[in-house]
């Protein structure tokens, strides 16, 4: 038996089909995805990146906002426009993106786009920090600090150094390392800020690098050790950290642990002075005869 379709009904069939099909090979003109910008972006196009990634970004989708945010702010595919990048890391920030809510907090407290507000910049940290961003925790813990944008509580510091630092965070394990050695919020405890300095120290953290050095130039925790602290201060200095570059400078002045060097102690001096480290220009003016 044969059916016949009338002629009305196999129009509208085929507007259907075409419909479909046309949805089918174009679906990037009617749902685009942030993966329809991934392989220009990778390959270092970035005009046609951020077209793909900005045509996403507009129906709401919310790994898009945060790469057009990104965009903006670096540059890429579109003039440098950092307000525009706030805007953007604000709408995937707002839908719980945990990338955007830590740029969007780095923005307010450098006030870059946007007016610098602390009391901001906190808010999008802790939203971010609260899903366990490291970087986030991190900063929320040095706001916790100081006192910036909340109430100074150093056992809140601690804790969120703790957590970015179990992370594997070298800057929060440093942190962490000087609130046990200073006794910031928790016990002082050198063996304990032995600990972490050496966890952050061991990923290049000139900061906790300096710091070792100076628990063995006053024997805290551990025996005095000139030449263990000589080591630890050069390689902080090697790593651009201008107040080791300054205790280099002055080990070569003295001659005590390192040789007698002057030369060698105007090139720890130079270096830290080209950071306006104030006490090595004194000494190059001293050693020039200023």
């Amino acid at each position: 038996m044969t059916f016949h379709i009338p002629l009305r009904q196999k129009s509208r069939q085929l507007f259907f089909l075409l419909f479909f099909f046309s949805m089918a090979i174009t679906g990037q003109s009617w749902a685009a995805s942030f993966e329809d910008g991934l392989s220009p972006y990778q390959e270092g196009d970035y005009p046609k990146a951020f077209r793909l990634f900005h045509d996403a970004a507009r129906e709401g989708n919310v790994r898009a906002q945060a790469q057009v945010g990104y965009m903006y702010f670096e540059g890429q595919g579109v003039k440098q426009d950092k307000a525009e990048a706030a805007r953007w890391y604000r709408r995937a920030a707002e839908q719980g993106w945990v990338m955007a809510q830590y740029n969007l907090g780095m923005q307010y407290e450098e006030g870059w786009g946007v007016k610098a507000d602390p009391k901001e910049a906190v808010k999008w940290y802790r939203k971010a920090a609260e899903k366990g961003h490291a970087k986030a925790q991190t900063k929320l813990g040095w706001a916790c600090a100081h006192g910036l944008g909340l109430r100074q509580d150093h056992a809140q510091a601690v804790k969120w150094y703790r957590k970015a630092a179990i992370q594997g965070n070298a800057t929060a394990q440093s942190n962490l390392g000087f609130a046990y050695s200073n006794g910031k919020g928790v016990k002082r405890d050198y063996a304990e800020a032995l600990k972490w300095y050496r966890q952050s120290a061991a990923q290049d953290y000139a900061l906790a690098y300096h710091n070792i050095g100076y628990l063995y130039v006053l024997g805290l925790g551990v025996k005095v050790d000139l030449v263990e602290a000589e080591r630890n201060f050069r390689k902080a200095a090697e790593l651009g950290w201008a107040e080791s570059q300054y205790m280099m400078g002055m080990g070569y002045l003295s001659g005590e642990v390192l040789p007698k060097d002057n030369a060698e102690a105007v090139r720890w001096f130079e270096k830290a002075a080209a950071q306006g480290h104030e006490e090595s220009k004194k000494e190059l003016l001293k050693l020039r005869g200023g």
